[in-house]
């Protein structure tokens, strides 16, 4: 029986709850668990970070209306890892609408998102602690600028409270925690949200008794001397090297064909999906970008326009390319050719490298999704890899 289309749902109980298809990527629990305490997952857009973070959410939160939500799902083959299912607390922030022209504006809608966090959490009313931060936190955002020194413990207090009543470890997840810092490079105030982000993901993260996992999504890894200074307790996963988390963003070709098959599609269809979607490699490993292969099989004609492409705005992109300083033309008219270029790939992205070092714009194309990386070659202590289009 073919399942309803998944397309526009990000929310995976939504997905669950209306029999829509699924692509089981619940091994992603086991890889967490099994992981380091704090899990920095970067991969392009539409390759279901989100939606990835809202399962892992369902799967830990202590609510009892989420536990029918993994029925015949691979994470439940695995006794083991069951025994964490409904078992902590959940605190879940996106920073995904957190864009501005000005450091107020973007200031202002983070402190809100980490305000309508603490609010969620109703059960904690009543704990005279909480009722007072809440209230200084209401106070605050109706003035023209929050109180910094207010918001940057939040999610540090909230796990200590969350912990407490109910004499459980806390999991932590931020999606998207790099959506502020690419406006704010772009519109100037990046030192700004640089430094409020950094203390508040330091003071929430580091060194805390209270959390049982936390795990940040987002698409590129901002320089650890920027960002993550204060983190020693962080691994990250880029795409570059193989590791547990390769996978489990994005289709396998196994998993695309299990779909064409589902919904009656074979044949020549998967040569047509090599053709035009496979291009990217996380760590040597051939995944396909499931906006582009959901759009796909369930249109109504199976159209092979650039679906990807046209899904979020390039301004970032747009700035370096007509850039005077960094010139990556000679690399671009290389790519244009169907030629392959060397790059030394870095998982620490510099902001302030971008219009001055062509290599860094490089890295970015690679991590934004625009360019597949293979072959990697030792050169000294690193690697380079080649990059095609």
């Amino acid at each position: 029986m073919k399942k309803d289309t998944p397309i526009g749902y990000s929310d995976f109980r939504q997905i669950i709850e209306e029999n829509r298809y699924y692509v089981d990527k619940t091994a992603l629990i086991s890889a967490v668990i099994k992981g380091g305490l704090i899990n920095l997952l970067c991969r392009p857009r539409r390759f279901g970070k989100s939606l990835n973070l809202f399962m892992l959410r369902y799967f830990f939160d202590n609510s009892p209306s989420f536990a029918g939500l993994f029925e015949g799902l691979m994470v439940q083959q695995d006794a083991e890892i069951m025994q964490h299912q409904g078992k902590y607390p959940v605190i879940m922030l996106s920073f995904k609408d957190v864009r501005s022209l000005q450091f107020t504006d973007a200031f202002h809608d983070l402190c809100y998102a980490l305000y309508q966090e603490w609010k969620r959490h109703d059960c904690l009313v009543g704990t005279p602690e909480y009722d007072k931060i809440l209230g200084n936190m209401e106070a605050s955002l109706d003035t023209e600028s929050p109180r910094s020194a207010l918001f940057v413990p939040s999610i540090r207090q909230l796990c200590d409270l969350l912990s407490k009543h109910f004499a459980a470890p806390v999991v932590v997840l931020i999606d998207e925690y790099d959506t502020p810092l690419q406006d704010a490079w772009l519109h100037g105030y990046y030192d700004e949200m640089a430094s409020f982000l950094r203390k508040l993901l330091g003071a929430s993260l580091k060194d805390n008794p209270n959390l049982k996992r936390g795990v940040l999504t987002g698409i590129l890894r901002v320089s650890k001397e920027s960002m993550f200074s204060d983190l020693n307790n962080l691994v990250a996963s880029s795409g570059v090297e193989l590791d547990e988390f390769s996978d489990l963003f994005g289709f396998t070709a196994a998993e695309v064909a299990s779909m064409l098959r589902q919904n009656d599609l074979h044949g020549r269809e998967m040569e047509d999906i090599l053709a035009w979607y496979d291009g990217y490699r996380f760590g040597g490993m051939a995944i396909y970008n499931p906006w582009s292969i959901i759009n796909y099989v369930f249109s109504m004609h199976q159209l092979l326009p650039p679906y990807w492409v046209n899904t979020s705005g390039n301004a970032l992109l747009k700035r370096l390319f007509f850039g005077k300083k960094a010139d990556i033309r000679p690399y671009l008219e290389s790519l244009m050719r169907g030629e392959k270029i060397t790059v030394q790939l870095s998982e620490h992205l510099v902001f302030k490298e971008l219009e001055e070092n062509d290599m860094a714009v490089l890295n970015l194309l690679f991590f934004s999704g625009y360019l597949r990386a293979e072959n990697p070659q030792a050169v000294s202590d690193t690697f380079q890899y080649d990059l095609s289009a």
